[in-house]
């Protein structure tokens, strides 16, 4: 079972580092994987027919990889690729660079991911079910547009990794910061793009252990410095 490090806490989980391997070189067939515990793979083709035909080859043979136990995707991330990935029992994360899933059970219902990160959330409806991932260590949603209550997330006290952010083009706008005040555990924390309607930073000022804390400047300058007051550990 993968333990955080200090670097993982300050850098990110998911920084990228392919000199160390994360993550391996990206491999497009099955037949290509090494029988290492991380795989990186895209689904590409000449057109989609070739597509949904190679993403049918790998949701196929991924229950056999049972030593994968970190797998980045690129490409685009669709829910049948989502949910066979959730069928491989080895694997603790995921890393998905874009989707179009409209659904995230799959995640929340099964046990051994403890870390998930995945861009491009537009069309994500619900985060409900998010509050049954108990197991969750570490979650990055990049452009969960339609979300805009994150009492979901606030359940999961287990978490030293959160990012809910906006995209490059896009600011989401949640209802208020609220829900995050009692993860207490947290180390790293990234809101970049992120917007509440309340405008207010209060909700954080419980959390005392971060190690990043990735923000936009409009959020008000007292309280950015308290939180980093009640947070030694944050790079100055």
């Amino acid at each position: 079972m993968y333990q955080l490090t200090e670097r993982d806490q300050k850098e990110g989980l998911w920084y990228h580092r392919p000199s160390e391997g994360w993550p391996p070189p990206a491999i497009e067939t099955p037949d290509a994987y090494d029988g290492g515990s991380r795989l990186l793979f895209y689904c590409a083709g000449k057109d989609s027919r070739e597509r949904r035909n190679r993403i049918r080859q790998w949701v196929e043979a991924l229950p056999s990889m049972t030593n994968v136990r970190f797998l980045w995707v690129t490409g685009t991330l669709n829910q049948e690729l989502l949910n066979g990935i959730c069928n491989v029992p080895s694997v603790e994360g995921l890393r998905a660079k874009s989707s179009n899933v409209e659904s995230l059970d799959a995640i929340w219902t099964v046990d051994h991911l403890r870390f998930v990160s995945i861009d491009n959330c537009t069309r994500i409806r619900s985060i409900a079910g998010v509050a049954r991932a108990q197991n969750l260590v570490w979650l990055e949603l990049e452009n969960a547009k339609l979300i805009r209550d994150l009492g979901p997330i606030g359940h999961l006290t287990k978490l030293k990794g959160l990012a809910v952010r906006g995209s490059m083009w896009t600011t989401q706008v949640v209802e208020s910061l609220s829900p995050l005040g009692g993860l207490t555990d947290l180390r790293y924390l990234g809101i970049e793009n992120l917007r509440s309607t309340d405008g207010s930073l209060l909700p954080l000022f419980s959390l005392r252990e971060l190690r990043h804390f990735g923000h936009a400047l409009w959020w008000p300058a007292d309280e950015i410095a308290t939180i980093r007051s009640h947070n030694p550990g944050l790079a100055a």
